[in-house]
């Protein structure tokens, strides 16, 4: 299969001095959806923040073949889509219509096709009718809804998640992931939720203190329970039953 997104030998440093990644490489083939966990503070978040441009360390991120330059970050940042945890983060505009365009302007699209991607956007998270709404005003599962209808709207190839579930109810948690069982993309999640990776990934990648520490396949990665608790993680619910 081609490859969608490859890593090689990452290296950050916070502007502290702060080490959050180390050497790190990771190598994703077109449709996969894989899982990067690992405890609070690992460099998960910091990894993603790297696939589209937003920190730039020392190292190599090539998207869909493309080395990841200054020249080339305004196409990377159109072929990944980056959803954050907290939505918050990520809806800054008066009503909802203005924050799923926001991306879609920025690219230059015309009047009629940013409202097309928009409406499509919104749509297909279930959030259509809403486009009047002010975001903050929206419960943390409608506001998810739209943070990641605003990147749905650039029609990126590559999605990467943030702690998706997190905060969610019950039901909205299992409509997440029928949801992102649906997309067509290669999806990349960063979670603690390890049900949510049974449900949804065939591959997950352990990082610990700024390093990958190991990589396998979905389910048979939560058969090594000493490996899972050395790292701060736990055996699936589903499979302790």
């Amino acid at each position: 299969m081609a490859v969608a997104l490859e890593v090689r030998h990452l290296s950050f440093h916070y502007p502290d001095g702060t080490a959050a990644l180390h050497d790190v490489s990771l190598r994703v083939e077109e449709g996969e959806r894989v899982a990067v966990i690992g405890p609070n503070g690992a460099g998960k978040s910091t990894l993603f923040f790297h696939l589209n441009g937003t920190f730039r360390g020392e190292g190599e991120i090539i998207v869909r073949g493309r080395p990841l330059t200054d020249k080339t970050l305004y196409e990377v940042r159109r072929t990944v889509g980056l959803v954050f945890q907290d939505p918050n983060d990520q809806l800054f505009m008066p009503t909802v219509f203005e924050d799923v365009a926001f991306g879609p302007m920025n690219l230059g699209c015309s009047e009629t096709d940013v409202r097309d991607r928009v409406l499509r956007a919104l749509k297909q998270v279930g959030m259509e009718g809403s486009e009047a709404l002010i975001p903050h005003h929206l419960s943390l599962g409608e506001r998810k809804k739209v943070a990641l209808a605003s990147v749905l709207a650039l029609e990126p190839a590559i999605l990467a998640f943030d702690e998706p579930s997190s905060g969610l109810d019950p039901r909205s948690r299992r409509a997440l992931i029928e949801f992102l069982k649906s997309l067509p993309q290669t999806i990349l999640i960063a979670t603690h939720d390890l049900d949510l990776v049974l449900d949804l990934c065939r591959r997950a990648v352990i990082i610990d203190a700024g390093r990958i520490v190991y990589e396998g396949k979905v389910p048979q990665i939560f058969d090594q329970e000493s490996l899972l608790k050395s790292h701060g993680l736990e055996k699936p619910l589903k499979l302790q039953r």
